[in-house]
This record gives structure tokens, C-alpha cells and sequence, in this order.
């Protein structure tokens, strides 16, 4: 810990006559018989005390207690020691001590300079930290599911706050100039967002429909266990990633609300830090190898069929307000969602499709296209279609490949039907 001068400063209250001095000298002497606190006799100067060995300044303002209105005390004191941070730093809870065993009953800390270095230097590592997990954050559900990642994700109160804060800042997200969402949420509903990922299924219930539909053992090992809850479970939960988010959470709260801090909390900052840096760095150099099995590819593809009807029900809800404000009755939800809903897609119905495409478009047909272009058009959601599609192409029944394109360098994602399908 470095040197600066800090100040520590305590109101020191007598409510019971214990404390058997009335004079600041007096005061002094009483803590000058500890010798965790002092080295040597204090010295005494023109309006402070100096232990000259720590080189630590001891000041004592006596308060004038017969003006009271509902109470009294028997004395008052403000004390404050003025020194170095790494001499104070430990002398705080000695000296504390030191004044309940003279007789102060009511200790009030007024000013600690100690507990303001050590958080400014607690709150860079933290920063940097929770920047790196929400780099990760975006980047893996980016990657590994899509844009959309964050409606079915992330928990209905977690993206109402997210969505009320982005009016609060004024230059980058109200303007809508970036996409933000993750950016918006607290420490602690960040770090939970990875420990949901334990396993594709949540619920009990989803587990025992897994046993029952199950053909043999090491299927349903691989229904419940897949990769990607594998690799959450590998790269955080047996990292003990949870236990360590949580505990730079408590420190964080004692850095947003001013509390108390101590050296240990600093050094466990940074070794928190430290450790949570190594977790989310190698979990990301893995992402690449992550890739879903088919029940966890039908899981999001539930998950984003409930996300699409929570996100009709809110436009309904906001157009019939907006309605109401002009004087119009507005119409029912069943007739808002016979309008906007898009229908979730089949297994079956992709395949039909797909083939009437094939016959139509000869030369290949481009994924994009029939997704936006073929399905869509025919009111299928396209989202749900790009994972039905993905699930196809797992049990072999569709495959996906890479065609020359025609206007640019990149290739182009084409789908076409197995030779298993067209049977």
C-alpha cells in the first residue's frame, strides 16, 4: 500500500460517566498506554499530539455538551489521526477498540480517508472486470445463438430495467446510435446470466420428459448433458466462478455506498480479479468449440417462441395505450396477434417448402433467401426457422453448404435437402 497522508476521524460520546478525564491531554494519556498505537510519549505541539516514530498526528476537539436538548452526555470528543496510509490502515479497528475499553459507549465515524484510497484503488479492477465479462457475454450469445440472444436469454425484469435505463444516458444509448442492453444492467444480474447457463433444462419437469422419451442411457446423457452445458459447467461452475462473482458483488455495493474498507478487502479484490479474469479469458479462447445438440437447439427454439409472444403482447399493449390517448377504442389482443404474430415453423413444413424451392430455383437455393424471402413471406417467424433448420441439418435431413457468390468474394450459405429427406 502506498503513502499518502490520510485522515481518520471518530466522534467519541460518554452517555454513562465512565470516561474519567474531561481534557484532551488527559485523552491522550489514556491512549498513550496502548502501545499498539503509540511508540513512545506523545509529544505535544501547538494544537495536535505527534507520535514522532509512526509519524502519525493526533488531534482532540472537545464538544460542548450543556446546550442538549433531549439527552445528555457526560463528555465529547472529535478525535482524528492524521498519518501515512499504511499506518493508519491498521490502527483504525485497535484504536476503536481502544475508546469502547476507556468508556466511549457511542463511536461514530465521521471521516475515513483510509477506506477512500483503498476504494479508488478496489473500483479499476472491478471495472475492468465486469467490461470483460460483458465483452464475453455479447460475443458468446452473439456468436452462438444470435441477435436475438438477448429476448430469450434474459429474464423479463432484468431486460425491463435494462430498457427504462436507456433513456438515463443521453449520448450513446437514447440517441439509439449503439445497440445496448447488457451495458445496461447491474454487476450481479451479469454474473447471473452465466450461471443459468448450468444446463439447457431448467426445470424438473423438462428433465423427467427427457428420461421418459429416452431410447437408452447414452442418449439421454447426451439429451441432458450436451456440449454447451458442458462447457459452462467446465469453464465456470467447477472454477467456483459463481461463489467468486458474488463476493467482488459484496465489495462493489461497499464501493457504490461509501462503506468501510479494509487492506483485506483491496487484497481480495485483486486476487478475485485475478482469478475471474483467467475463468472468462480461457472460457473465451473456447467459444469456437461450443455447439448445441439437437434438445438444446428445440430448447431455444421454445425460448424464442416465447420471447416473440411476450414481445407481441408489449406491442399490444403500447399500441392500444397509444389508441386510448386518441380517443380510440382499440381492439382486442386476439386480433392484434392474428396481425403480428409470425407463425413458428415445422419440421415437416421446412422440408415441403425446401422442396418446392428446390424445383423452382434449379441451381441452388441461398439459406438467407428462403429464410427472409420464401418463409417469411409466408408469415414463419425467422428466427424459430433458422433453428428449425439448424436441427434439420443435425439429424441429416437437410444439409448446409458453401456456393460461390456470384456478386462478391464471400460464399454464400446454401440449403438443400438429403438424399434421406427426398425419400
Amino acid at each position: 500500500m502506498s503513502s499518502e497522508v490520510v485522515k481518520f476521524e471518530v466522534l467519541c460520546i460518554d452517555q454513562n460517566g465512565k470516561v474519567e478525564f474531561s481534557k484532551e491531554d488527559k485523552f491522550i494519556s489514556a491512549l498513550a498506554y496502548n502501545e499498539q498505537l503509540w511508540d513512545g510519549q506523545p509529544q505535544k505541539k501547538d494544537n495536535y499530539f505527534l507520535d514522532e516514530a509512526k509519524n502519525v498526528k493526533w488531534y482532540i476537539q472537545q464538544l460542548d455538551t450543556t446546550s442538549l436538548v433531549s439527552d445528555l452526555f457526560s463528555s465529547a470528543f472529535i478525535l482524528t489521526v492524521e498519518g501515512d496510509l499504511n499506518s493508519l490502515e491498521p490502527l483504525r479497528l485497535k484504536l476503536l477498540n481502544d475508546l469502547r475499553k476507556i468508556g466511549f459507549n457511542h463511536l461514530r465515524i465521521l471521516n475515513d480517508e483510509v477506506s477512500k484510497e483503498i476504494a479508488v484503488k478496489i473500483y479499476p479492477f472491478l471495472n475492468e472486470v465486469e467490461n470483460l465479462l460483458r465483452r464475453y457475454v455479447v460475443k458468446f450469445f452473439t456468436t452462438k445463438i444470435g441477435l436475438n440472444w438477448w429476448d430469450i436469454t434474459v429474464p423479463n425484469t432484468v431486460k425491463d430495467k435494462a430498457k427504462i435505463r436507456i433513456d438515463n444516458e443521453e449520448t450513446f444509448t437514447k440517441s439509439k446510435i449503439i445497440n445496448a442492453n447488457v451495458e445496461l444492467i447491474d454487476f450481479n444480474e451479469l454474473g447471473e446470466i452465466i450461471c443459468q447457463q448450468k444446463t439447457a433444462f431448467g426445470k424438473i419437469e423438462d428433465i423427467i420428459q427427457r428420461v421418459n422419451q429416452a431410447s437408452s442411457l447414452e442418449e439421454l446423457k447426451s439429451e441432458i448433458q450436451g456440449n454447451y452445458s458442458k462447457y459452462f459447467k467446465d469453464y465456470f461452475e467447477r472454477q467456483y466462478f459463481e461463489k467468486k462473482w458474488k463476493r467482488c458483488f459484496e465489495i462493489r455495493n461497499k464501493v457504490a455506498h461509501n462503506y468501510l474498507f479494509t487492506q483485506k478487502d483491496l487484497d481480495d479484490t485483486l486476487e478475485l480479479c485475478k482469478e475471474l479474469k483467467i475463468i472468462i479469458n480461457n472460457a473465451d479462447e473456447k467459444i469456437d468449440k461450443v455447439v448445441f445438440n439437437i434438445a438444446e437447439k428445440e430448447s431455444i427454439k421454445i425460448a424464442i417462441e416465447v420471447a416473440e409472444a411476450n414481445q407481441s403482447k408489449i406491442h399490444f399493449n403500447e399500441i392500444n395505450e397509444s389508441k386510448k390517448e386518441n380517443n380510440f377504442n382499440g381492439y382486442s389482443e386476439e386480433d392484434h396477434l392474428q396481425i403480428y404474430k409470425s407463425k413458428t415453423i415445422t419440421e415437416e413444413e421446412v422440408i415441403k417448402h425446401l422442396k418446392n424451392t428446390e424445383e423452382e430455383y434449379k441451381k441452388f437455393v441461398g439459406l438467407g433467401f428462403f429464410v427472409k424471402n420464401i418463409l417469411a413471406s409466408l408469415g414463419y417467424a425467422v428466427n424459430t426457422s433458422y433453428t428449425v433448420i439448424n436441427i434439420l441439418a443435425d439429424k441429416g435431413k437437410i444439409e448446409l453448404y458453401d456456393v460461390k457468390n456470384p456478386k462478391g468474394d464471400r460464399p454464400t450459405k446454401a440449403i438443400k435437402l438429403s438424399e434421406s429427406a427426398r425419400e
